[in-house]
């Protein structure tokens, strides 16, 4: 029997939603904070970049595959439980934390309970509510977890700034965010990710199933790739090399994610109407190509640099057909660990190539200018094209056999025959 929209079922996934929005806002708590947390640790990039994106995404990347087979053969109220203890107690200990060692051991004990997070809030809606929603709610839980990341990078933020609150007091307030979604997860009903009766969804397109997978793969590890790396890291710096203030700065950057959560649930729900993935991909990976290239190198006034973040947010936002297609091409019993498998290609992609690509604006400069970030950043241009041409190359085939079909209809090009 199929599931329905039904009240308990949607507050379950709000519930759910709020652990994923702590598993986004704790992802880039760090990059918000990125000036203070290196002067009060003596730290310089490369080492900031281990503690806020490679020790974080490679603890939650290799947890992902792991996570899917947990929750294929538990229940989400025992690993909610679980998970938001651990979350308690890793934010206890990183507010308390004074040196860098020590919140690197700490920044990785909390990841792994955050690593449940996202993966969770997806499968909640392929098992809470009908397959014909699935793609609007994707979306929706996007833009939820999205809009919590554009919230600590802008609002709160400047909230900190204003009052000079440090730093350390954003995990008291991660800690209470689990220790609410743990009191509410006392009460949800028993339910799994997996239901054997469900089978895949035939409609897939006349694309091979492998292929496809392989493709969403690739794209979505390059766009979250550099999604995350410039909201975590240099992203920030990047736009005070432009003269622009710190707390601007963090404003502008919120305008990524805002852009990422309002965009997540239009392309879910083109999915959910079975438009072709390689045609909308081949739209969002063209304007994130161009919208990364003209953040990078602009120089204009505080404007532009807002359009352009804007627009950078708004065409990876379609990001957001991800994971809706991806449960269309396998049964239930393997779409967690699919999911899993796409959420642990980036987070490792994040976490090996994040302090490389720091590593190398340091030998630029420790404080670089503009000019360093311009020809620093090349590098992310390869990485942004990537999705395009996956998305070219798919439809150059798909035109040639149309092409073909076309001329032997009219007759144009006949097929050789043997006279019987």
């Amino acid at each position: 029997m199929e599931p329905s929209l039904k009240p308990l079922n949607i507050l379950c996934w709000l519930c759910v939603c709020l652990f994923s929005a702590y598993e986004m806002m704790s992802r880039v708590s760090l990059g918000v904070f990125q000036t203070a947390i290196m002067n009060d640790l003596h730290i310089h990039s490369a080492q900031f970049a281990l503690l806020s994106s490679t020790a974080y995404a490679l603890t939650t990347g290799l947890l992902q595959i792991p996570v899917g087979i947990f929750f294929g053969r538990f229940s989400f109220r025992s690993i909610l439980l679980i998970t938001t203890a651990i979350g308690i107690v890793g934010n206890v200990a990183l507010m308390m934390a004074t040196d860098f060692q020590s919140m690197l051991i700490f920044r990785v004990f909390s990841a792994s309970g955050a690593a449940f997070g996202y993966l969770s809030s997806i499968l909640s809606v392929l098992i809470l509510f009908p397959r014909k929603n699935h793609g609007i709610f994707i979306g929706l839980t996007n833009f939820i977890t999205c809009i919590s990341a554009s919230f600590i990078a802008g609002p709160l933020a400047q909230f900190f700034a204003y009052c000079q609150i440090a730093w350390h007091n954003i995990f008291l307030i991660f800690a209470i965010m689990n220790a609410v979604i743990f009191l509410c997860a006392l009460h949800f009903p028993n339910f799994k990710a997996s239901r054997k009766s469900e089978k895949s969804n035939g409609n897939t397109s006349n694309h091979n199933n492998t292929t496809l997978i392989r493709d969403i793969l690739i794209a979505s590890t390059c766009i979250m790739f550099l999604v995350e790396y410039l909201s975590e890291n240099h992203g920030h710096l990047l736009l005070m090399s432009k003269n622009i203030n710190e707390v601007t700065a963090a404003y502008i950057l919120s305008l990524m994610w805002m852009g990422y959560a309002f965009c997540g649930p239009v392309a879910g729900y083109l999915i959910d109407k079975n438009y072709d993935f390689y045609k909308l991909l081949l739209f969002f990976s063209l304007g994130f190509f161009i919208s990364l290239l003209a953040l990078i190198y602009n120089q204009g006034a505080v404007q532009y640099n807002t359009i352009w973040v804007a627009l950078f947010g708004i065409f990876s936002g379609g990001q957001g057909m991800v994971y809706p297609m991806a449960s269309k091409l396998v049964r239930s019993q393997y779409r967690a660990v699919l999911l899993g498998a796409i959420g642990a290609f980036y987070h490792i992609s994040v976490a090996l190539f994040s302090p490389l690509l720091s590593y190398w604006i340091d030998g630029f400069s420790l404080t670089p200018s503009l000019f360093d970030y311009q020809h620093a950043l090349i590098p992310l241009l390869p990485v942004a094209a990537i999705p395009f041409f996956i998305a070219f190359f798919n439809q150059k085939k798909q035109i040639k056999r149309l092409f073909m079909h076309a001329f032997f209809r009219l007759k144009l090009i006949q097929p050789s025959t043997e006279s019987s």
